[in-house]
């Protein structure tokens, strides 16, 4: 499991959280997380953005991301990366969610 690199995403709080980038079908243990699927691309100055598709939340990152509900969504929206922020706290994770959704509202979460 090689990371991409690390991004940090701000909440509507203003809260920082950072992620740690992977390729999407990556396998993971079962380990607690917020994460993103997204679009990454690269940019003319060899950095890098993201187009943020979903956000969730898991107990577990080692569920299979194609057996997802919104996998489709996923694929429609060329998804290539899952950004995980790992918490073991399922009350801050749902709290981490919601306050990242209410800033970017990702496509597939609707």
């Amino acid at each position: 499991m090689v990371s991409l690199g690390t991004i940090t995403f701000t909440g509507i709080s203003g809260k920082n959280y950072k992620f740690s980038v992977y390729h999407f079908g990556t396998a993971f243990k079962a380990l607690g997380a917020v994460y993103f699927i997204t679009h990454r691309q690269n940019l003319s100055d060899h950095s890098y953005d993201h187009t943020r598709i979903y956000v969730g939340q898991t107990k577990g990152l080692s569920e299979r991301f194609d057996n997802h509900y919104k996998y489709s969504c996923f694929l429609t929206n060329n998804a290539n990366c899952i950004c995980i922020h790992l918490d073991d706290s399922e009350k801050s994770r749902l709290e981490k969610e919601k306050d990242l959704y209410d800033k970017y509202h990702p496509t597939c979460n609707y």
